[in-house]
């Protein structure tokens, strides 16, 4: 790594710059360099002639974005989702397909609970909203989840296309000639398909790329609706803006404002088709928050994240000295909002993010500005007297969307996916930018103008941006947790799998799963709890998938594997993270000596002066057990433990001088059913439960 201190400042600003080394970004300098020479040889001539179709232009236009963001899943994604967020989305698409907004637990639990799923009165579900899983439902049914993401990209350009001739026609049939029309479209079209960011949210199983898409679809149609009233283009406005509310709900209100602006200026009986549209998806919002929750109007994120995370009411939309979640967020939050999130972390927060996005539009931090010269100048182009208003709509699209984020704290930015909060202005963005590119230079050729832009577009992408999608490629050891060809090379068909990470069994697991007719999915937590889930399904042929990044089978293995019995049961605590519930503080699993169990125990830090978080407690059976927990102590804290099992209390000091784990004795505890709760408390500081020892 290159030491900051001896870093050129242009580069700490602008990023990694150097040549290519693969075949993405040499193919793409390549391109470039052609598209230079295009803008050279045709700079004094007209638009190059198309004797294409209609029909072919249009399958050209889908099937070549597509055909990159295909690319993009075998080279960069290497086949598979990587990020957590991802991996859920793919698995709430697939428990939809199977019709589930959530699915009965089944026990032991902690063989199923996990990061990212939420545990409510016996269910479990995904944390995210349901409508980009309903997107990808259909892809689990054609049995390829991830060519959805391919034909999303499709998609978003011909609505990219549709909204710049949208802008054309509302604009009057003398602000644009017919070689512009034309070129616009086209043009429109190649935007959206270089674009890397939007490669990657129409690759991996993020919901950005959807949302993009949506907003494509309002604003064309509420276009359309200008030009030809009826109540069929408001109703197709509202079906977009609804689906964006069951998708991403902070982007809903940005996307609201604009349609309803853009359809009153048609007529406001346009919007009772509009609210018709919205409906069904605002149904369906709250009948998976319903399910998930146990209640029509609570968030499963904010549900997961006070069972998980902490402090309390650290996932907010909103300011405050406790917002921001130390487990799951836990370094951004050290490092950028030490004393809470205030106005100041807000505007940097903002900052950051909306730096990231000026590259992600067309490659290029610059070209940024052609966009929004091309929404501000399209009133310029109508009749006296006229307004197109479409592009002060889009300027105020971005303006909603950044002040709509403003109060969530987390930047959300990441390698390949850049500021993802923002992604889902791209394809307004792009539509503006081919108009922008009409509108700007006027005295120069089409086709020249065109292909500079493209081509400066593309080249950022080879000498810069592909380093992003390079670091998102390599990173946990450059492939997908779960890879389902190392199955088939196997020759495993049946069976139960154990996995040890949240992205494989996010991945891999599936509500409906029999191991004697198929695979059955559970967690690997090398303790009693695989032992139990091995005979609570039947003893079947069972196996364990080893993924260990930088290891010599990049892609994992699969070993047999039969949990062994023992007696005494050992039980790790931090196996049932995140908590049933918790209460004057939170939990989570942190690093232990290698003389611990398992090298991780669950700690607890209370919040206020006591904390009390429940877990659960599972025996093979109802009877009479020994009992026997132990704790660790945790440097540097001096609290006071309780924990509660069936009326047996076990408590505790916790030594601040020493890092090792000690048993409180075994007790005999009668289990009146195979699962209990149990309740630890902590008084005054931090404690740490490392394994309960159960013995008959």
């Amino acid at each position: 790594m290159v030491d900051p201190a001896v870093t050129p400042l242009w580069s700490q600003i602008l990023g990694p710059w150097g040549l290519p080394r693969e075949w993405p970004a040499r193919i793409a300098i390549a391109i470039a360099v052609a598209l230079f020479g295009i803008a050279l040889t045709r700079a004094g001539r007209g638009p190059i002639p198309f004797g294409w179709s209609p029909r072919l232009r249009v399958l050209v236009a889908f099937f070549v974005p597509a055909f990159l963001s295909l690319a993009y899943v075998v080279f960069y994604l290497r086949g598979g989702p990587r990020i957590i967020d991802a991996t859920t989305y793919f698995l709430q698409g697939r428990a939809l397909d199977q019709g589930h907004l959530a699915w009965p637990l089944a026990e032991p639990s902690a063989s199923y609970r996990g990061r990212f799923l939420v545990t409510h009165d016996g269910t479990l579900g995904g944390l995210f909203p349901p409508g980009y899983p309903l997107f990808l439902a259909p892809g689990f049914r054609l049995g390829a989840p991830l060519v959805m993401g391919p034909v999303l990209a499709g998609l978003g350009a011909l609505a990219t296309a549709w909204l710049v001739h949208e802008i054309v026609e509302a604009s009057g049939p003398r602000a644009f000639t017919r070689d512009e029309r034309d070129f616009a479209v086209r043009f429109a079209v190649l935007v959206s398909a270089t674009s890397a960011c939007l490669r990657y949210h129409t690759s991996d199983t993020m919901s950005h790329g959807l949302v993009a898409v949506l907003f494509l679809v309002a604003f064309a149609a509420a276009a359309r609706a200008r030009r030809r009233p009826g109540p069929g283009w408001p109703l197709l406005c509202g079906l977009a803006v609804g689906w964006v509310l069951a998708t991403r709900l902070a982007s809903f209100a940005p996307v609201l404002v604009c349609a309803v602006w853009l359809l009153a200026g048609a007529s406001w009986r346009s919007l009772v088709p509009f609210v018709a549209g919205i409906a069904p998806f605002a149904w369906l919002l709250v009948a998976s928050q319903r399910a998930v929750t146990g209640d029509p109007l609570a968030s499963a994120q904010r549900l997961y994240y006070a069972l998980s995370d902490g402090p309390a009411g650290c996932f907010a939309y909103g300011f405050g000295k406790d917002v921001g979640c130390v487990v799951e967020h836990g370094d951004f939050v050290a490092k950028r909002l030490p004393h809470g999130y205030g106005a100041l972390e807000a505007l940097l927060t903002t900052g950051a993010r909306l730096r990231r996005h000026l590259a992600d539009v067309a490659n290029f931090e610059p070209l940024f500005l052609v966009w929004l010269a091309g929404a501000w100048r399209l009133d310029g182009t109508c009749a006296p007297g006229a307004r197109n208003p479409i592009g002060r709509a889009a300027l105020v699209l971005l303006a909603l969307q950044v002040l709509a984020y403003a109060p969530f704290y987390f930047d959300g930015n990441y390698p390949g996916g850049g500021g993802r909060m923002f992604a889902d202005l791209l394809g307004v963005e792009h539509a503006l930018f081919a108009v922008g590119a009409v509108l700007l230079w006027r005295a120069r050729p089409l086709v020249a103008r065109g292909a500079s832009l493209l081509g400066v577009s593309v080249l950022a992408f080879g000498l810069r941006g592909v380093h992003e999608h390079e670091h998102l490629r390599d990173r946990d050891g450059g492939h997908p947790m779960w890879d389902p060809a190392v199955l088939a090379q196997a020759h495993v068909e049946r069976g139960l799998v154990f996995v040890s990470t949240d992205h494989a069994f996010a991945s891999a697991y599936a509500p409906r799963q029999d191991p004697k007719t198929g695979i059955a999915i559970v967690r690997y937590r090398g303790d009693g709890h695989d032992r139990m889930v091995y005979e609570a399904l039947g003893s079947p042929p069972s196996f364990k998938y080893v993924f260990e990044p930088g290891g010599p089978t990049p892609s994992g293995e699969i070993v047999s594997f039969v949990p062994p019995p023992a007696n005494p049961l050992r039980l790790e605590a931090e196996a049932e993270w995140p908590a049933l519930s918790q209460r004057g503080g939170h939990a989570w699993p942190v690093w232990t000596p290698e003389t611990c169990s398992g090298s991780r125990a669950l700690a607890v830090h209370p919040q206020q002066e006591k904390a009390q978080v429940t877990i659960e407690l599972p025996v093979p059976a109802p009877g009479a057990y020994d009992v026997e927990p132990v704790v660790h102590h945790r440097s540097g804290s001096s609290g006071r433990g309780e924990l509660r099992i069936e009326g047996t209390v076990f408590t505790w000091t916790n030594d601040a001088a020493s890092t090792g784990c000690v048993s409180l004795g075994a007790r005999k505890v009668p289990f009146a059913t195979t699962t209990a709760r149990a309740e630890i408390v902590a008084e005054g500081g931090e404690v740490a439960l490392d394994v309960v020892l159960v013995s008959r």
